[in-house]
């Protein structure tokens, strides 16, 4: 596992990773082709069918024992993998050692190879396109087929493959799709498509999750390494990263929450710079007054801090268009708060005067690298450098009344403006002052960047995107963040890991600079709400009223009117929503079909409730449809009023005089199948429709036993008319996002959709359609016999558990199974079920005969002109 990088101080050594294959290792001919020379044809895709159909079709009817695929897999895909990238120099002896008798994969000569081959300087000859396709080619392979390994559930007992060669055959797979992808872009060469890699999910898993957490990381830290990085080399490598401070316990903590991260006034204790300091903090009534008295009259204050002999002197002083300051962004958590007061320890004070002299000293980069990267990355900081007039500071803990006041509020009214002018805004993280810089990789600095604490707070969210001039302060010195990301970028010029890494990190760049909106009149709000909620996703607040503060600042809307709200969650939220329509002409509709959960307040129950993590199961590149959706919906008392097509479904009416469902006390039979349908009474074409998974909107408990998917659906239709609206554009044959709910005509005419539930809609096709009109022949016919009829006699009188209800469901499953038997002889019948059902089983036939009624429902359609209301 050498081709993985690893800190400069790793918590181990590297992975051993069993070789498990005999040699010859490998037969040195065609990858593709390779299981056919031994035996496995299903492994080789052929006649235009989906390899991972393939693979699972076989394995589910005769699973190959777990030893085997170790065995198979790693001869195929990482030593022919191997093959095909090194070509004449491949020799797999040169790839497995020995130690103490057993042997190992290894690495170490992977890379010199792979970069004389691959390598990413724009002078380097060009690989051709055969290659490259046949690369991507093997890929696909290598990708299908680890996507293919069945992982057991968890704590079973089931042997499980083997995680480290199924990870060293992942990451060599990235590495090798890395390296040619990026070496085609640089030498500006177009393919069709590029390599793809494995999926990411391969790691961490459940072993390194166990031992990532006795080395002191946090569930919270392991869900946003999973979300913010993609690329298993990243992950990898944070997985190896010693944590500062091992000794804090996790027990009580979650994927959301970190209890060492939450701080509350009571019980904060402000913290020296060493656990052995004993000075006395820095009270100055006077500072504290001249604070206030700046803000009063809606200045901005700067603290001064001076030393003279073994006294401290600070001041506060009035900032004015042209003052050059440096503004501070830190967690409190690390102790440099004070709630109570205007105040620190003097301890503290100097160390914020050291840090903020040598940053203002600091005029080009002067890390110890080689000359054409010093040279480049001086020139970054060179362009942002600026003279401070005598190292003026400003602190949230000084310059920020601590005391509810005018001044208080004048102060939060001015943070958009007091980092946004700074000259420059200086990061202080306690585990980022444990590196020294001089000495680490930008590739392992910016990992640690971003998964610091720093980056997993809301405030300092605000605080990274909104300076002009972002540094990081380290153990030895600070450094321009736009110094270390170009550093980074030259480091994948020498080494194809870091420029993966570098792309791992794109996101993380992007959101720190996303909201200066290059045309203010005309804000794009797809984009800057779209990278609000990325940024915002893996983020926590100690206080929830203040995320609508925050995410005000940062969007530049009217913060008074947020801090005119009284501070509570629900009540800012809304008027925070309010603002954003205002600011942009409305809400992108389509955020009504992502999955968070919404506020309380009347009119405002269509909106999100929080940005913050909630788990919600979309990625970057799915989110982006939803908050780019062109078409708004305006927000009024009565809801989100929006434009879309839609239906309104109901029970079907019979006019037999038997119950809706004379068939209720059987229960549902396929409480598995996930799908429900309906008839356009118009076109009299069938939908089909499922609540969305990750649905938060659905009630953990329903009213009657029936299961929750279905309980959620019935009980919603069985209440009066009920709504399904696609608020997202959809071709028609397309599965839509829809929302469902019960439905409310107001005086204007409008109709509101009351509290709706995710659901997925689509047009049946013409296979799954035939199924659903024979299961309605048969259940029609079935409703007219006798034994129904009974039934539904018996269920009036409540006598379900009655011998003669026993005897009439007998008799009506008779039928139904006769009637089921005679339509599967129709050929075009069982063609259907075979393409939609992947079976022609007559007891799966015969269930959806008997649950039909449970979900017989018409619908009357109607066009994208319709209005309704949501909430």
């Amino acid at each position: 596992m050498e081709h993985l990088l690893l800190p400069k101080d790793p918590t181990s050594a590297e992975l051993p990773v069993p070789c498990v294959c005999e040699p010859p290792y490998y037969d040195g001919q065609d990858f593709i082709l390779y299981p056919l020379r031994h035996a496995k044809p299903w492994l080789v895709c052929k006649d235009g069918k989906d390899l991972r159909e393939q693979i699972d079709a076989h394995e589910g009817y005769e699973p190959t024992p777990i030893g085997e695929l170790e065995s198979f897999y790693q001869q195929w895909l990482f030593f022919g993998l191997l093959k095909v990238v090194l070509q004449t120099a491949f020799r797999a002896e040169d790839f497995v050692s020995e130690k103490a008798g057993k042997r190992f994969i290894t690495t170490g000569g992977l890379m010199p190879r792979l970069q004389q081959i691959w390598t990413l300087r724009p002078f380097a000859r060009a690989v051709s396109a055969t290659a490259q396709l046949y690369t991507n080619k093997c890929m696909s392979i290598v990708t299908t087929v680890l996507g293919s390994i069945k992982i057991p559930r968890l704590h079973s007992t089931e042997r499980r493959f083997d995680w480290r060669i199924r990870l060293a055959i992942a990451s060599l797979g990235q590495l090798v799709a890395s390296a040619a992808n990026f070496a085609f872009d640089m030498q500006d060469l177009k393919l069709e498509q590029k390599a793809v890699q494995p999926p990411e999910y391969l790691f961490p898993n459940e072993d390194v999750v166990i031992e990532m957490r006795r080395a002191g990381w946090c569930p919270s830290e392991l869900y946003a390494i999973t979300n913010k990085f993609s690329s298993l080399q990243s992950r990898y490598f944070l997985s190896r990263i010693k944590k500062p401070e091992p000794h804090k316990v996790h027990d009580q903590c979650n994927t959301r929450f970190c209890q060492w991260n939450q701080t509350k006034p009571r019980t904060y204790v402000t913290k020296h710079r060493d656990q052995q300091c004993s000075c006395l903090d820095y009270n100055d009534a006077d500072l504290a007054i001249t604070v206030r008295h700046i803000l009063n009259e809606g200045g901005l204050p700067l603290i001064k801090i001076t030393e003279d002999g073994p006294s401290l002197r600070v001041q506060a002083i009035r900032s004015t268009t042209d003052t050059k300051y440096i503004a501070f962004s830190h967690v409190w958590v690390d102790g440099l708060g004070n709630p109570l007061s205007n105040s620190l320890p003097i301890c503290q004070l100097v160390n914020l005067r050291k840090v903020a002299v040598a940053l203002q000293s600091k005029a080009f980069a002067s890390r110890n690298l080689g000359s054409s990267l010093k040279e480049d990355c001086s020139s970054f900081a060179a362009n942002s450098h600026v003279e401070l007039e005598e190292s003026l500071i400003w602190i949230d803990t000084l310059c920020c009344p601590s005391e509810e006041s005018q001044a208080k509020s004048t102060s939060i009214l001015q943070l958009r403006e007091t980092y946004s002018n700074a000259a420059l805004v200086l990061v202080l993280d306690a585990t980022l002052q444990t590196i020294t810089l001089e000495t680490t990789s930008f590739h392992e600095v910016l990992l640690r960047v971003f998964s610091s604490s720093w980056t997993s707070r809301l405030w300092t969210s605000q605080e990274g995107v909104l300076a002009k001039s972002l540094w990081f302060q380290f153990h030895d010195q600070a450094e321009d963040f736009a110094v270390l990301k170009n550093g980074l970028f030259l480091e994948g010029y020498e080494d194809v890991r870091a420029m993966i890494i570098y792309h791992d990190l794109v996101n993380q760049f992007q959101w720190l600079g996303i909201y200066n909106p290059e045309d203010p009149a005309n804000p794009k709000i797809g984009q800057e709400l779209l990278t609000l909620d990325y940024a915002l996703s893996r983020r926590a607040v100690s206080v929830p009223a203040d995320e609508a503060l925050c995410i005000t600042t940062l969007l530049d809307l009217n913060l008074r009117e947020i801090v005119a709200v009284p501070a509570e969650h629900e009540a800012r939220m809304c008027k925070l929503w309010e603002l954003i329509a205002k600011k942009y002409g409305g809400i992108p509709q389509s955020i009504l079909t992502l999955g968070y959960t919404r506020l309380e307040t009347e009119g405002f129950r269509w909106a999100p409730k929080t940005l913050l993590d909630e788990g919600v199961a979309y990625r970057g590149g799915q989110r982006i449809v939803y908050w780019s959706d062109p078409v708004l919906g305006q927000p009024d008392k009565n809801g989100l009023l929006v434009k879309c097509s839609g239906y309104i479904i109901s029970n079907r009416h019979w006019d037999d005089g038997l119950l809706q469902n004379p068939w209720q006390s059987l229960g549902l039979v396929n409480t598995n199948f996930p799908l429900m349908t309906f008839r356009d009474g118009e076109s009299a074409e069938r939908y089909g429709f499922s609540v969305r998974p990750y649905n938060r909107d659905i009630p953990l408990q329903m009213s009657n036993s029936k299961n929750t998917v279905y309980g959620t659906v019935h009980e919603l239709v069985d209440s009066g008319p009920c709504g399904i609206l696609q608020v997202m554009n959809s071709a028609k044959d397309k599965t839509a996002e829809a929302l469902m709910g019960r439905i409310k005509t107001l005086s204007s005419g409008i109709c509101q959709i009351h509290r709706p539930v995710l659901v997925l809609l689509w047009r049946l096709d013409t296979s799954m359609t035939l199924v659903f009109d024979t299961v309605e022949q048969i259940a029609t016919a079935a409703r007219s016999i006798l034994p129904t009829r009974r039934m539904d006699e018996l269920q009036r009188q409540d006598q379900q558990n009655s011998k003669e209800m026993e005897a009439a469901v007998k008799d009506m499953k008779s039928f139904v199974k006769a009637l089921t038997e005679e339509k599967l002889r129709d050929r075009d019948v069982t063609a259907a079920m075979n393409l939609s059902l992947k079976t022609t089983d007559m007891a799966c036939l015969a269930g959806l005969v008997l649950d039909f009624f449970w979900h017989d429902y018409v619908a009357q359609g109607y066009d994208a002109s319709q209005a309704w209301y949501i909430d």
